[in-house]
């Protein structure tokens, strides 16, 4: 990747934090970066193409945490709650501005949907791996997901705008299991 690319790709991820979507200008990205507008046209073809590339950017380390389904439920489910944490810890403003704007942005939407269809995929496949060894209740696998990651959007969403508190994926997990584990 070049310099430019390395320096439009930050210039979008902090235009998107202060201005939304919507807000973000490829104008005023080209300006941040310290580049002509032509440039960023001539790099990314568009702003939805810039805007796809710097969100993968910063959502790399955590799609990256998916783990192939192990015998340990526990250590599967804290590594994915801690790498989702410090996504968001990394960049809370991000995930502030984003989630609110995934519903009036449709353009923003399709670019987020590309981006998690991969995680939710293998997010599946480990809740029904584990599903189908006993280790997890029977049910619908989509809704133990949301159980799941639910706190950990809301956790997001509150970052930005409260004091983050640390996060203990152990503890998360332990509160998820509580009620979606198998009774014996």
């Amino acid at each position: 990747m070049s310099s430019a690319d390395s320096r439009l790709i930050a210039a979008a991820v902090e235009e998107l934090m202060e201005h939304g979507y919507r807000g973000a200008t490829t104008k005023s990205i080209a300006e941040r970066a310290g580049v002509n507008e032509v440039t960023l046209f001539r790099r990314f073809g568009t702003k939805r193409d810039l805007m796809t590339q710097a969100l993968d950017t910063v959502t790399t380390p955590f799609r990256q945490s998916m783990v192939e389904p192990t015998y340990d439920l526990v250590t599967d489910l804290v590594s994915i709650a801690g790498a989702y944490a410090s996504m968001v810890d990394r960049e809370p403003r991000l995930v502030s501005r984003v989630i609110p704007e995934l519903t009036t942005e449709p353009e923003l939407r399709d670019v987020v949907t590309s981006l998690q269809q991969p995680v939710i995929d293998a997010l599946r496949a480990l809740f029904t791996s584990h599903q189908e060894a006993g280790r997890l209740v029977d049910g619908h696998v989509d809704d133990l997901m949301r159980a799941f990651l639910g706190p950990l959007a809301a956790r997001a969403f509150m970052a930005y705008i409260l004091e983050p508190k640390p996060f203990d994926a152990s503890a998360h997990v332990q509160r998820f299991l509580e009620g979606h584990r198998p009774r014996t």
